[in-house]
């Protein structure tokens, strides 16, 4: 029995893989994790949030934020897949 031991995670996170909802499902878990990183002023001038194909839409209506989000497209993508160990974000779009 100690040869087959895995955590939870892991059995979920196989399940999910065979069941092709993985997309979808870790879609949803990032999204939950960029509410949880991005500080109070970023979601107050924030509109909208949306993956597509691996792309993170952040709609932002403050330039300042804007021009700051894209110099920090690059950490928000890896800071999010490493929270969920998964590659999910491939880029991060600012609009």
């Amino acid at each position: 029995m100690q040869g087959n031991t895995k955590t939870i995670r892991q059995v979920i996170t196989e399940y999910i893989r065979g069941q092709k909802k993985t997309e979808y499902f870790f879609s949803e878990k990032a999204l939950s994790v960029w509410h949880e990183i991005s500080e109070k002023y970023i979601t107050s001038y924030q509109t909208r949030a949306s993956i597509k194909y691996g792309k993170l839409y952040l709609h932002v209506d403050n330039a300042a934020l804007r021009s700051d989000l894209m110099m920090r497209r690059t950490e928000i993508k890896q800071v999010i897949n490493t929270q969920l160990n998964f590659s999910i974000i491939k880029e991060v779009v600012i609009c």
